[in-house]
């Protein structure tokens, strides 16, 4: 698959996370802006959800994880 121009691969290489964190707040039922989200794991499928739940204006976003460094 080729990227488009103007993407770079650091860029392009997200696109199939992002898409599973997207996918996920589908798939549980959809998401309403305004609501609290907590999210378990901060691995980068748990970051882009962070990501995500804040483009998609969540209220408040909750990154549970043992690893002090992604929290």
């Amino acid at each position: 698959m080729k990227i488009p121009e103007g993407i770079s691969f650091d860029q392009a290489i997200l696109i199939t996370t992002a898409g599973t964190a997207f996918y996920a707040f589908d798939q549980a039922g959809g998401y309403i802006a305004g609501d609290t989200v907590a999210v378990v794991g901060p691995g980068p499928i748990g970051l882009c959800l962070v990501a995500a739940a804040k483009a998609l204006g969540a209220e408040k976003v909750v990154l549970v994880g043992t690893r002090a460094s992604r929290l």
